[in-house]
């Protein structure tokens, strides 16, 4: 990028140096000293073998006089350097230089991230924390495994996906996918949602979220889980009440309680056609508010809800396991988040 700067300035100046006439210098020394502030410019992220700093340049020499620094004096004793080859590429394509803070900031939050650290970072505005440090820590954290989730704020969903797209869209860097979490309480939690975050991690790409469904996906987790724990201790407790009918059955069971029994319900039925209600098939019970409801119907529909919610409840936790596990959040703006 620094090359190809150089050369752009390099070809401008001679086409000054062509044009400009005998005694209007001003603009051609202005495009000089840009040359040849672009040749000087120093890698921030460049540090010598023993992991000191690069000297400035030019050094200053005696009678005032400034000098370029060497080749031995800018390796230092050990004549090598060390690097971030991904800063490097990053730089080679985005056409940029870095910044000392967005470097430190950068080395600091990709170093707690993979240690398994929390860290929080201050910075100022236009410092470059959405158009340049978050896509350097998605394109330094999604290694293949690690899912990175963004959170931001809904105001800045728009603007940070714009940037995160003309960031990872490169051809050097393998066009990263950026995808939009959109979940809500009432979002049915499918396999399609694991399937979707497992190929965001595998893909090297980033998650995008804002704090309302960032929350919704815990909440409607837990809320599934919950269900599920009622729905078991329910079933638990009928089955309970049977046997307990059942065998209350066996110990009262004769001919004297079944003729009864027979003669309740002649009661019953007479009773019925006295009132004008029609007939209530045998199979069949009458609900609170009056309506027909068929046991094995009613049966079928908890088995269906019940196995909903046991799918449910496994993909919850594959993606709860996911998130803890195998991910880095990326928060911009907490105060607001």
């Amino acid at each position: 990028a620094a090359a190809r700067r150089c050369r752009v300035m390099a070809r401008r100046l001679g086409q000054r140096l062509a044009t400009t006439k005998r005694g209007d210098w001003r603009e051609l020394a202005l495009e000089a000293e840009a040359l040849a502030a672009a040749l000087c410019e120093r890698r921030k992220h460049f540090r010598r073998g023993d992991g000191s700093a690069l000297p400035e340049t030019p050094l200053p020499e005696a009678g005032g006089l400034l000098r370029r620094a060497t080749s031995a004096e800018f390796a230092g004793a050990s004549g090598a350097y060390r690097y971030d080859a991904r800063l490097l590429l990053l730089e080679r394509a985005w056409d940029l230089v870095f910044r000392e803070a967005q470097v430190a900031t950068a080395t600091a939050l990709t170093k707690d991230a993979t240690s398994k650290k929390s860290s929080l970072r201050q910075m100022i505005m236009g410092s470059g924390k959405t158009t340049v440090l978050m896509p350097t820590l998605v394109a330094a954290l999604a290694d293949g495994t690690t899912l990175v989730v963004a959170v931001v704020p809904p105001a800045l969903v728009v603007f940070t996906r714009a940037c995160l797209a003309k960031a990872l869209a490169r051809p050097s860097l393998g066009a990263r996918p950026i995808r939009r979490l959109r979940f809500g309480r009432r979002t049915f939690m499918g396999i399609s949602l694991l399937k979707k975050l497992r190929a965001i991690a595998r893909d090297g790409g980033v998650l995008l979220s804002d704090p309302t469904a960032t929350k919704a996906l815990f909440l409607k987790s837990v809320e599934v889980m919950h269900r599920l724990d009622e729905a078991l201790r329910f079933r638990r407790d009928q089955r309970t009440e049977s046997a307990a009918r059942d065998a209350r059955r066996k110990s009262k069971s004769g001919f004297g309680s079944l003729f009864k029994s027979s003669k309740s319900k002649a009661a019953e039925r007479e009773r019925a056609q006295a009132l004008g209600l029609d007939a209530v098939q045998e199979g069949h019970q009458i609900s609170q508010d009056g309506f027909e409801v068929d046991p094995a119907r009613e049966k079928f529909a908890a088995e269906a809800e019940l196995r909903s919610l046991r799918a449910q409840a496994q993909v919850a936790t594959d993606v709860l396991g996911l998130l803890k596990t195998r991910s880095v959040a990326v928060l911009d703006e907490v105060d607001v988040v």
